[in-house]
């Protein structure tokens, strides 16, 4: 009679982190991620970070619209940090955020871990 084989199941705690981990690796590999928009940013948070270098041309003036994250991140971190390793750890933290909600929802309404919401990590970056 033939021994029943068994079946890997899915364990989340080495899956997730290692889906974490795989899609960065580009971030620290490369100098600049593939953001059309990104010189305009590092610009941005250069004048921000030293605006007394640049208070005869640009004028920062504040107001509450939804895209300052960068913004904020760039002013607390690039304090200590190079903005380009600032940049760096805001995508990491980015990517972390989105597709932890990804689990967190698929968790939350299905009562269990799978690795399905790994099939949404990629539309949930782009």
């Amino acid at each position: 009679m033939p021994q029943p084989q068994a079946t890997l199941g899915f364990s989340g705690a080495l899956l997730i982190p290692l889906f974490l981990l795989l899609p960065i690796c580009p971030l620290i590999a490369f100098q600049d991620p593939a953001m059309q928009d990104y010189a305009n940013h590092m610009a941005r948070a250069i004048i921000i970070t030293h605006a007394d270098l640049f208070r005869h041309t640009y004028v920062v003036h504040w107001a509450p619209i939804p895209d300052l994250g960068w913004d904020l991140w760039a002013i607390l971190l690039g304090q200590w940090l190079p903005l380009h390793t600032t940049a760096t750890l805001f995508f990491v933290f980015y990517f972390a955020l989105a597709v932890g909600g990804l689990f967190a929802l698929h968790r939350a309404f299905c009562q269990a871990l799978s690795p399905t919401p790994l099939l949404a990590g990629g539309m949930a970056v782009a």
